[in-house]
């Protein structure tokens, strides 16, 4: 079992019982529409979209989004506005991918994988929106430091020092 294939079924049913994981779907869908998409929203979610990274699961690039928001801005806010109100669940399209992690030497313990998820670039520009709006809204105090941009550790450290 030294084949990349293998190596991760081998993985895949260390993570489960039966090898695939399971979604709880016993709670119930809560419909809570946002207000209006402004076209600022918009813009300022596509500018802080990267250009150099890969494309999502559905092979669009953000170099393409932001064509399309060129070629055609009413017809691609209207878009994002009917995806954010109505089901966008079907921009959630996500794939799990596991990669080895080069410094572990034995690849048969989960510990030695690393998983990332790829996800839809449009389904990510969309969360963008909502995060903004999340993070305006929301007061999370003197002492949360990793939700706030430009924020870290040693933010964190500087404070606890400060009290001792």
């Amino acid at each position: 079992m030294t084949s990349h294939s293998g190596i991760s079924d081998l993985v895949v049913g260390q993570l489960g019982p039966t090898g695939s994981f399971s979604i709880d779907n016993s709670l119930p869908f809560v419909d809570c529409p946002l207000p209006y998409v402004h076209e600022e929203e918009i813009v300022a979610a596509l500018a802080l979209s990267p250009s150099d990274t890969s494309p999502g699961i559905d092979e669009v690039t953000y170099p393409f989004i932001w064509w399309l928001r060129k070629k055609w801005p009413d017809q691609f806010d209207d878009m994002v506005r009917r995806a954010i109100d109505s089901d966008h669940s079907r921009f959630h399209c996500a794939e799990a991918v596991l990669i080895p992690k080069a410094a572990e030497p034995r690849y048969d313990v989960v510990k030695s994988w690393r998983m990332i998820v790829l996800l839809s670039t449009f389904a990510k520009l969309l969360e963008r929106i909502i995060l903004r709006r999340l993070v305006m809204s929301l007061e999370l105090g003197e002492t949360q430091f990793g939700s706030w941009e430009k924020c870290d550790t040693h933010d964190a450290m500087a404070n606890v020092l400060e009290l001792l």
